[in-house]
């Protein structure tokens, strides 16, 4: 392929019916954002359908590659070398089974510039040096696959090879005449963002961020955190259930839930603050962008973040009739439906309605009840009307819900050890219990993928939400926005705690409801001046009651008393239940404000400060019932079951504890300060500093140290040096960062476990951590219908200052100092890379279009835990897609796979509880593969 330099723009043709064609509408107050050779639709204006259904732009018209820019058309030479390649993926094609992940539709370019194409696909990157890591009862197949990769990899490379340094034949020279094709100039699209409250092009923030769309997340998979975290380097997702789901960014966050912290990194979804981690876990449907900001968000965002935030933005109503399908299947019995449609009522009022559900069956089997464990069931709908009577009023009401239904969350043994880290011999292990009660566990063999345990895993989540967004555009250019929302999220558990096949801990719930209520108030001043502001109020109130109940079986007592005789030991504990209440109350209020003064054509520099103040009040109750009443007891040994059953359920009321703190109430002052050079046009460097804040709280319950019934607030101190780049004519993208964050009385889980089972999580302050490191993102338009890209993560993330925590697994007190050692869940080095290619010529008169990609993504190996057992090796992942786009109606057809290797791997380890020598770890999904179907309407 030859390029050469750009001539005036032509308008691709379109078809008469596509919104293209259509005469404008007249102004309701809707107003677009356009960079470089995008146009970005407000909302209000026609918006592009569901990214995952778009339609393609109409033949004859080559289709680039998303976020590709074409300015007329050249004809297009293969090298002999790409030629070679796509040989050679011929060879082997008919001998493996490969299947690309699922792709995309492009998306229509907008009336406002139909030449543009939006669309960036996921690309994939090749697989490297995993051959060795494959188990040598898939190496031949393995292979096959491998070979079948670097064939792939061949016809990208060379094509792009091709594109990048074939010169023009000598002494061509430009066509002239009616015939002539005018030459063609690619270029990436100019990212618009709104992480400062307002549209801006990404590369002018001084914000390290990686920004998603909806086509990136659903070409990689369902669209949900997990497949966020894979495509993100410097974000970690821990998911040990639904309702203590934690996100890291660098390195930093909350290792599990407490219901008296707020995230560390903060979810937002169409400017509406989610404030259970577990509201997060669904899947995000219609989604149009995604934005995920590195580094403590403390001045803008609806509440104070000291990792960072999700700024996550919903695709809108349009008033012209548009609707899309999308139907799957997959192995495991993976099934995925979704729809979406959207339509004008009237002149001044449209709606949006989409609904999506997606199931799976479980990765592991239940040798005891036949059953497969580990599932996947999402249901979700959104409906959003939108009303534009003009004047620059806009008003958009949405409402929606979502429900899982899972059977899951089932560790397996991974091995059992007989001695402490530090060569203390473990007394009572795990084998010699097993033979105390006659039970025989299951050979540790992790990735066979069987359990044993005998009661049910099963968790319902639901949540819902009304909210309104008001925008309106004063005489003065001014924004005034209120958004007002109400969300509840209730979470319905039912555990096996021991994981095991044995009636020890045959039940555990926690079950929460949520209700949070939020208002914010902000005024942006118009674009284009000198000084540029938002100012704004935020208020939450929150509550959310909680209701705990576990339940001991008949195998408790020798399993976790087995020094006593276990005819008492039965006794005391066989049948006994711990049943708890506890409400936490939230008032938070904020005022902030932020300033961008453009100093000149080349410097900015921005201010912003947020000052926040928080109350935190409630309460928690404990009691025990159940099992042989105690006036049933023989007289002589009544008092020792009574000690033993205090022991195991506390009884307690913070109500009645003299001297008790009820409440927290504390204020804190936050802000961000940076500068930013444009040292080219194309170029721009930025330094900034954030200070961010994290409030307190109270821990409740038994077994908490009285050092720590009070939480102090979080504070992280940021400092970020960064440039963004457009090169080679604004066909590769690259962003660089260097940063640290020292965080100070840093908010972590603990969990205490008695001697007799009692269980505790609480929250403690360590005095001081930091994370450092650099980050690289890159993407590289190759040539027409080529794109590569790649991110990179090295953090290097420890405790400055822990001199007392807690180290389970380490030495018999549980208690050690981790100064200087690794943050839990974070891998030093993270990586994903990706490439895509779609043939620029169809087949056929109906315009038959392949295309083909991949990924990959890379986490060195971690620690999980303080416990040297709880080391998690390195793992690379590969996903292939592969696929078929028909005609102009929008049809798509794709074949996936996503681990194609089979990788097996694991997402934590830890200890099992009562200290028997038994570590869990959870394992990651195994290879996957389905087709999927779309079509727009």
């Amino acid at each position: 392929m030859t390029t050469s330099a750009s001539t005036p723009s032509r308008p691709c043709p379109v078809r008469p019916d596509s919104p293209a064609a259509r005469p404008p509408e007249r102004s309701r107050g809707a107003t677009a954002t356009t960079t470089g050779s995008r146009t970005t639709p407000r909302p209000g204006s026609s918006t592009p359908p569901l990214a995952l259904w778009s339609a393609p732009v109409t033949a004859p018209t080559a289709v680039p590659a998303r976020g590709v820019s074409i300015r007329g058309s050249a004809p297009t030479r293969v090298s002999t070398a790409s030629s070679r390649g796509v040989a050679c993926l011929a060879r082997h094609s008919g001998r493996a089974r490969f299947a690309g992940r699922r792709s995309v539709t492009p998306t229509p370019a907008t009336p406002h510039d139909p030449s543009v194409h939006p669309l960036i696909p996921t690309p994939f990157h090749p697989p490297g040096g995993t051959m060795s890591q494959l188990q040598s009862r898939t190496a031949s197949r393995g292979l096959r696959i491998h070979r079948l990769a670097a064939c792939v990899l061949s016809a990208l490379c060379c094509q792009a090879i091709a594109v990048a340094q074939e010169p023009a034949e000598p002494g061509q020279a430009p066509a002239s005449g009616p015939a002539a094709q005018p030459t063609e100039a690619i270029e990436l699209d100019r990212m618009v963002v709104t992480a400062r409250r307002r549209d801006e092009r990404e590369q002018d923030v001084p914000i390290a961020m990686s920004v998603l769309d909806g086509n990136d997340l659903e070409t990689g998979g369902d669209p949900n955190l997990q497949e966020i975290y894979r495509q993100v380097p410097s974000l970690r997702v821990v998911n040990t259930n639904p309702r203590n789901v934690s996100m890291t960014i660098r390195g930093l966050g909350a290792n599990l839930a407490s219901e008296m912290l707020v995230n560390s990194v903060g979810v937002f979804v169409d400017g509406v603050y989610y404030a259970r981690p577990g509201a997060s876990a669904f899947d995000f449907i219609d989604i149009e962008q995604m934005e995920i900001l590195r580094g403590p968000q403390g001045t803008l965002f609806g509440k104070n973040t000291t990792a960072g935030a999700l700024n996550i933005t919903t695709r809108g109503p349009s008033f012209q009739p548009e609707g899309a399908l999308q139907v799957g299947v997959g192995n495991y019995g993976y099934r995925r439906i979704a729809g979406t449609a959207s339509g004008g009522f009237s002149e001044t009022v449209a709606g949006r309605l989409t609904a999506s559900v997606t199931s799976r069956d479980g990765t592991m089997h239940n040798v005891r009840t036949g059953r497969d464990v580990n599932d996947y069931d999402d249901k979700s709908v959104r409906g959003q009307l939108l009303f534009d009577p003009g004047n620059g009023v806009t008003l958009m009401l949405t409402a929606d819900y979502s429900k899982q239904d899972l059977d899951c969350c089932t560790d397996v043994i991974d091995r059992v050890i007989t001695t402490l880290d530090d060569g203390t011999p473990i007394a009572n292990g795990f084998y010699a219990r097993s033979a105390l009660v006659g039970y025989t566990p299951l050979p540790v063999d992790p990735f066979a993928r069987r359990t044993d345990i005998d009661s049910r895993q099963n968790y319902q989540i639901e949540q819902s939400g009304l909210a309104a967004k008001l925008d309106w555009r004063l005489d003065s250019g001014h924004t005034f926005t209120s958004i007002t929302a109400h969300r509840r999220w209730s979470f319905d558990p039912y555990n096996d705690l021991d994981m095991i096949g044995l009636p020890i801990l045959t039940q555990g719930a926690f079950f929460s409801d949520s209700k949070t209520t939020t208002q914010e108030l902000r005024l942006a001043s118009p674009d284009g001046r000198a000084l540029e502001y938002v100012v704004g109020l935020f208020y939450m109130k929150d509550r959310l009651t909680s209701d705990t109940f576990q339940e001991f079986g008949a195998a408790a007592g020798p399993w976790i008393l087995p020094g006593l005789p276990q005819a008492l030991s039965t006794l005391a504990l066989d049948g006994l239940q711990g049943v708890g209440e506890s409400r936490v109350d939230t008032r938070s209020a904020a005022v902030f404000g932020h300033a961008t003064w453009h100093v000149n054509d080349r410097f900015d520099l921005a201010l912003g400060l947020r000052y926040t103040d928080e109350r935190k009040s409630g309460f928690s109750v404990q009691a025990a019932q159940g099992g042989v009443p105690l006036a049933d007891i023989p007289p002589a040994l009544a008092p020792t079951v009574a000690a033993i059953r205090a022991a195991s359920v506390p009884a307690f009321d913070t109500r009645t504890i003299s001297g008790y703190p009820q409440s927290n109430d504390e204020g804190d002052l936050s802000g961000t300060v940076s500068g930013t050079w444009k040292i080219s046009d194309d170029v721009t460097g930025y330094a900034s500093y954030s200070r961010g804040y994290k409030s307190g709280g109270i821990n409740f319950g038994a077994n908490v140290p009285a050092s720590s019934e009070t939480i102090e607030p979080e504070n992280a101190n940021s400092y970020e040096l960064g440039l963004k780049s457009r090169l080679l004519g604004n066909r590769i993208m690259l962003n660089l960062s260097a940063f640290r964050t020292d965080v100070e009385n840093y908010q972590s889980s603990r969990v205490f476990t008695s001697p007799v089972g009692a269980t505790t999580i609480y929250v403690a302050n360590v005095p001081e951590i930091r994370s450092q490191g650099a980050e690289i993102d890159a993407l590289y338009l190759a040539g027409r219908g080529l794109t590569l890209g790649a991110s990179v993560a090295y953090t290097d993330a420890y405790y400055v200052s822990a001199p007392v925590s807690q180290c389970a697994g380490v030495n018999p007190t549980g208690l050690c100092d981790l100064s200087g050692r690794a943050l839990t869940n974070v891998s030093r080095w993270a990586g994903h890379a990706r490439a895509h290619y779609e043939f620029q010529r169809g087949f056929g008169s109906g315009g038959v279009r392949p295309y083909v990609g991949g990924d990959v993504s890379y986490r060195s190996g971690f620690y999980s835990g303080p416990s040297e057992q709880t080391w998690v090796p390195s793992f690379s992942l590969f996903n292939f897609r592969a696929g078929v786009r028909f005609g102009e109606r929008g049809t798509d057809v794709s074949l996936w796979v996503n681990n194609a290797f089979d990788k097996e791997y694991y997402l934590y380890r830890s200890p099992l509880i009562f200290g028997t020598g038994a570590i869990v770890g959870r394992l990651g999904n195994p290879r996957m593969y389905g087709i999927t179907f779309r079509q727009q309407f």
